[in-house]
């Protein structure tokens, strides 16, 4: 099964709060609903993961 959501998420900066909300949001749907618990934890460290790889880049943003 293939969540679309995941699919709209994707299209979304790594660091955009929406889509972090999204994958966390799939990831306990899928740890509690499913019982699939490493699944659940590949996506939200995938996210997680991704999402630091954007923050020095925000950072030097803030700045100027």
């Amino acid at each position: 099964m293939h969540w679309s959501c995941q699919e709209d998420a994707d299209h979304l900066k790594r660091e955009h709060k929406l889509r972090l909300g999204f994958m966390l949001n799939y990831s306990v749907f899928l740890f509690q609903n499913m019982m699939k618990i490493e699944e659940a934890r590949s996506v939200a460290k995938r996210a997680f993961d991704e999402a630091l790889v954007e923050l020095p880049q925000m950072s030097k943003y803030k700045q100027e």
